[in-house]
């Protein structure tokens, strides 16, 4: 008779270390609250009218910053210099606001920390990964009596 009780046990056993689970159930003190009120509709009323005014001081404001660049750049538009990506510079145009394009040209870069060097590149970019364990947590309250919460977290 005791080899069939071994092995329930052993089944039991080896079935709790498969789920690989930590489970706590505490109880909490935690009346319900009656008869108080929770600060009704108005709770919600007030940060949004708020949030509301906030949101057209600064729509108004970034407005404002973009009419001034506008402004600004309509301004320069006279004294701009165009010129062409194979003409030499020229010192008149220093201090001056220059309007250039053409192809980009790069002799290289060197990276000394990797000893890496590459020809006809213009950046060098670095990606790192890091891998991380992630941990599933499932927390569920049910309440027992008028005063306390059954919590289990597994």
């Amino acid at each position: 008779m005791p080899r069939p009780v071994t092995a329930i046990v052993m089944l039991l056993l080896s079935s709790a270390c498969a789920q690989d689970l930590v489970r706590s159930v505490h109880y909490e003190y935690r009346p319900i609250a009656r008869g108080r009120g929770g600060g009704g509709g108005v709770g919600g009323v007030v940060p949004g009218v708020g949030l509301s005014v906030l949101s057209g001081v600064l729509l108004w404001w970034n407005e404002g910053r973009a009419v001034r660049e506008s402004r600004m750049l309509h301004r320069l538009l006279p004294s701009l210099v165009r010129l062409d990506a194979d003409s030499p510079p020229d010192p008149t145009h220093d201090g001056r606001l220059v309007h250039l394009s053409g192809p980009l040209r790069a002799s290289g870069l060197v990276d000394p920390e990797w000893g890496l060097q590459r020809q006809g590149v213009l950046r060098l970019r670095r990606s790192a990964e890091v891998y991380q364990w992630r941990e599933e947590r499932t927390e569920t309250s049910q309440r027992v009596s008028e005063r306390e919460v059954r919590r289990e977290v597994t």
